[in-house]
Parts: structure tokens; sequence; C-alpha cells
């Protein structure tokens, strides 16, 4: 299999197909229940075949050549919608484009940093997001840094600060230009930004990225020049050369997704790897006893008078009871909603109330701190994808 060659298609939209990121050979290819593709493993293996040559696919300088060679080389994928963040149809448009230039994500790394060794093909990627929207290119940036491309014709600069989740793109759309039911905007990472400019310069495909590798046992945090889908059991070999129990996560700690045998690949839109304990032990009374060493966002443990850092693990640190109005919800959200009524109503499946709030905006990472500071311990992220899902069926 070449570097470029299609693996699978879209079934509605066959102009959508994911490719190899790689030249090799097919090892394995693993289903899940019900036949369920979860994952092709590929053998790299550079004398297999030559990366496919898309020069000569579509022209670069028009909207309908970049759609087109972006849909042949697979680099459609890197698109996502909102309401609903799917990968969008090729032949519909945006009423703008997000670029996130930037990650608030924990322990994840500096994004303008990454983006200085790719300047060109970031630059020549943005250019070619100002082809596909006659709206506004929203590149969103750290306040504090400076990222390329800002005086571009039809790209305007926005600049956040702040904590998580002040670099997500739900939260950049919510003050710039927010989607709704009835306007369609598109986001997309930096690392794809820069993927599409070498497409478009070399006729290549290259799904190289610069990745960090983090978290509590992580022996040496750092960055890692990978490519999308690479083994983190391979990138983290070292790392996992430990008696304890570790799970390794394809993201962030809030928002990333467990990899474990097939599924232990670096995912299509992932930043960073995390590494962190695998905790399944129970402690007793652990309700009512002081525990200083046991983080609580909520200041009813000993650790609300330490200033120390924490080694969070994947113990969840209580069962799941009813959700209690605190304010935690309002303070960890930027947006301009009612969050707690929010969340209430995606848990019901009340979906009119839920749109009413502003549930159109938001995709799962948007709720992820909610969850992580939920004490109710509800997962927030998959109730909204079944609300989100309820509402683009039934409307």
């Amino acid at each position: 299999m070449a570097a470029g060659a299609p693996i699978l298609a879209h079934k509605d939209t066959p102009t959508v197909q994911v490719t190899s990121p790689v030249s090799g050979r097919i090892k394995a290819i693993n289903r899940g229940a019900r036949r369920k593709l979860v994952s092709v493993e590929i053998e790299i293996d550079q004398s297999a075949a030559e990366p496919v040559d898309f020069s000569g696919v579509g022209d670069p300088h028009t909207p309908d050549g970049v759609v087109e060679r972006l849909c042949a080389a697979g680099l459609w994928t890197s698109f996502r919608t909102r309401p609903y963040s799917k990968v969008p149809d090729p032949e519909t448009r945006p009423a703008a484009i997000y670029v996130t230039a930037m990650d608030s994500e924990p322990l994840s790394g500096d994004a303008a940093a990454i983006i200085a060794e790719e300047t060109k093909a970031f630059t020549h990627g943005l250019q070619a997001m100002t082809l596909l929207t006659e709206g506004h290119v929203y590149l969103c940036q750290d306040a504090d840094s400076d990222v390329p491309g800002g005086g571009m014709p039809g790209v305007y600069v926005a600049g956040f600060s702040g904590p998580h989740p002040a670099g997500l793109a739900g939260t950049h759309m919510h003050f710039l230009e927010p989607p709704s039911a009835s306007k369609t905007v598109w986001s997309i990472g930096y690392h794809d930004v820069i993927a599409i400019g070498k497409l478009l310069d070399t006729g290549t495909l290259d799904m190289s990225r610069t990745i960090a590798l983090s978290g509590p046992l992580c022996r040496k945090p750092r960055l890692v020049r990978t490519i999308a889908g690479a083994s983190m059991a391979d990138l983290c070999h070292d790392d996992l050369q430990t008696k304890l129990p570790v799970r390794v996560i394809s993201g962030s700690i809030l928002s990333g997704r467990m990899g474990d045998g097939p599924t232990c690949y670096l995912g299509r839109y992932a930043r960073q790897i995390t590494l962190i304990k695998e905790d399944r032990e129970q402690n007793t009374l652990g309700w009512i006893l002081p525990m200083p060493s046991k983080y609580a966002y909520q200041p009813v443990l000993g650790s609300a008078f330490s200033q120390k850092l924490y080694a969070l693990t994947s113990n969840l640190n209580g069962g799941r009871r009813a959700m209690v109005p605190l304010g935690t919800f309002e303070e960890l959200m930027p947006q301009d909603f009612l969050p707690t009524q929010l969340l209430r109503a995606l848990l019901v499946m009340d979906t009119d109330t839920a749109q009413a709030l502003g549930a159109m905006e938001l995709d799962e990472e948007d709720l992820a701190l909610c969850g992580f500071a939920c004490p109710a311990k509800y997962e927030y992220g998959l109730a909204l994808r079944d609300s989100l899902t309820k509402i683009e069926k039934e409307g």
C-alpha cells in the first residue's frame, strides 16, 4: 500500500475517504462488535510502494481544485462542522472557518513553537482556507503568541488567554461567530493546516506531526515527531517499563481516548499522548476522611488547604449520584450559557431546551471539564452526543 492510497470511503459520500499515512503492508484489520471496523494496522515499508502523487489532481488556486485534491488525498476529514461535529459534505461551504492555532489542554505542547517549525506550509495551508469560504477565516491563537499568516487577506486574527477551555474551537466560536441550526461553520487544527499546505506545495501526503508526550507516569515529558495513527505502545515503550499499571490516552486526560490493543494508536485529531496510572483501588470511608493527598475541585477535602500538584489517576473516587447545582459549572464554562440547566436538559434528552440553551455550539470536548469536576460523575460529552444525534434525525 502506498502513502495516500485510499483505505476506506464514506458510504453516502464516496469522495470523502481515509487514506494511508505511510507506505507499507497491511498487517491486520481489526473489527469489534457487529463487525464494526476498529483499526487497520499497516507495517511501514517504504520500499513497498511509491507515495501517491497528487500534483495533477485539482488546481490548488481554485476552490473546486482545492476540494478535489483534499478529498483525493484523504485530508478532507481534517475539517469538522459545528453543529454536530462531523466531517462536512464537500459540496457545502461554511459561513466561517476556525483555525485553532493554540492549545490549552492539560500538559499540551506549545502550538506556536510547533507552527514556527513549519511556517511556509502553515501559511500556504491558511491561504487555501480562504478559498473555501466567503466569510472569515479566524486564526485563533494565544494572545501572547505570534502565529504567521495574520496579515493575509480574509484572515482575521483573534487572541485568547486564560486557562482551559480557552484553546477550544467551541470557545472561539461562541465569542466570534457562533453556529446555529441554520448556520454551519468549520474548524480545523494547526497540524492539518500544515499537512494541507504541504500537499498543495509538493503534491504528496505528509501526515507527520509534533505531539506532546506527558503525564504523571511519563519518565521524561517531551515533544515527539511522529505520524498520525502511530502506535502509542511504540512511542511510549520506555515509559511503559514500570511495575505500575499504565493507562495510555490518545489526547488529553480530559477529552482523550484510552488506547488498548487494536485501538492503541494515535487518534486522527490527537495532539498529545497522556500516561496516567490505571487505578481501580477502593478507599474505605473515602467520603468521610479528610484525604489530604486527594484532589477535589470543591473545597471538601484536606487538599483544599494545599497548593501542591497532584498526580491524577483513572479512579473516579466516588460513584454516580444525583446532580446537585453547586455553581461548579458556571465557574468552568466561559460561554454565556446557563450551564447547569443545559447539562440537565442533555441528561434527560430534552432536546428543545438543550437547543435553546446553546447545545448546537458544543462538541464533547467542550464539556470535558464539566465531567471532570462533576460530583455526580456524569459523562456530559456522551449525553451531548446522544442529544445531537436525536436533533439531527428529528429536528
